[in-house]
């Protein structure tokens, strides 16, 4: 951003929400990921003390890639610690939204603009400002774009979306609609066949921890993942991981 401004200034920056699409302005996407080594391509499968960040800009008139740069930088360098809307979603489920998303940053010079991510576009702006009220403090703002991204299409194919309408309610002491949010992210994982939902233990312990601000759902969580699990008919698998707390053992 501050390259930007300082060597062109004939483009105005503007955040990614509903008002700046109208302009079917230009887009810069971007994601990141460990890589084996600087210069490499190839995701990593183990530790590694290299990411690699790439983006692309658009043009969302000619709906075409126009420029795919690339850069590798050093672990040490990335702070890896979930801002407070991820932090705080209880589930998480691979959904057509992030795929696009990531095929559309993939992209080369030239390409089209993945059709699946601009069908989803003005959703994908919502519940980024969406976001961003949330992290701010103003959860009513927050529930207000949740809702106005799920009406709008593919709103409700992302798991973004379903997170923040289950966050909002919950930050509003909304129970009864939040727990409806909840039945439905887990439709949807069930649906996909995976549901990660962030289950902590205390550390070396099979016990939730005693923390009402942090296992006070857990009851109401467990009670929609067995309801909407038994209406399906559905047979789970239920494995876990450990935390880089404790002892190995």
């Amino acid at each position: 951003e501050a390259l930007v401004r300082d060597r062109m200034p004939q483009y105005e920056l503007r955040p990614f929400t509903l008002a700046s699409l109208d302009a079917q302005p230009l887009i810069l996407l971007g994601s990141i990921t460990t890589v084996a080594g600087a210069g490499s391509l190839t995701n990593a499968t183990g530790p590694t003390d290299t990411y690699r960040i790439w983006a692309v800009l658009a043009d969302l008139r000619s709906g075409r890639i126009l420029s795919h740069p690339t850069a590798w930088v050093r672990a040490e360098t990335v702070d890896a610690t979930p801002v407070r809307f991820f932090r705080d979603s209880p589930v998480w489920v691979p959904d057509e939204a992030r795929a696009a998303y990531l095929r559309t940053c993939a992209g080369n010079p030239g390409d089209p603009v993945d059709p699946a991510y601009l069908r989803m576009l003005r959703a994908q702006a919502a519940v980024a400002e969406a976001i961003r009220a949330y992290e701010e403090g103003r959860p009513e703002r927050a529930l207000a774009l949740y809702r106005t991204a799920a009406e709008e299409p593919g709103g409700l194919e992302q798991q973004r979306v379903l997170n923040g309408l289950y966050l909002a309610n919950a930050a509003l002491g909304r129970r009864g609609e939040a727990e409806a949010a909840f039945a439905r992210l887990v439709d949807f994982g069930l649906a996909r066949d995976r549901l990660a939902v962030k289950l902590l233990f205390r550390t070396g312990s099979t016990e939730f921890p005693r923390d009402p601000a942090i296992s006070g759902p857990y009851p109401m969580w467990l009670r929609q993942i067995a309801t909407r699990a038994d209406a399906r008919s559905a047979c789970l698998k239920v494995t876990g991981h450990a935390s880089v707390t404790g002892t190995p053992e």
